[in-house]
């Protein structure tokens, strides 16, 4: 189940629900019960895989690669 981030348009609180997406439109604010709520939407980059390389030692501009 993925985890949702809203913000209560009513109070103010900030809050995560950790629920199934079929149940999105019954989450109600913890602080105020309202469901006047807007989702906050995060962008993971971290897609796993490989780390990122150090740049080449010799190309133009870089002293020593990247990190």
């Amino acid at each position: 189940m993925p985890t949702y981030e809203y913000n209560c348009k009513s109070c103010g609180a900030n809050f995560e629900v950790f629920i199934k997406s079929a149940d999105k439109n019954s989450v109600t604010c913890p602080e105020c019960r309202s469901r006047s709520l807007q989702e906050v939407y995060r962008f993971n980059l971290n897609r796993g895989g490989s780390p990122v390389q150090n740049a080449c030692e010799t190309c133009p501009g870089v002293q020593g690669g990247i990190g």
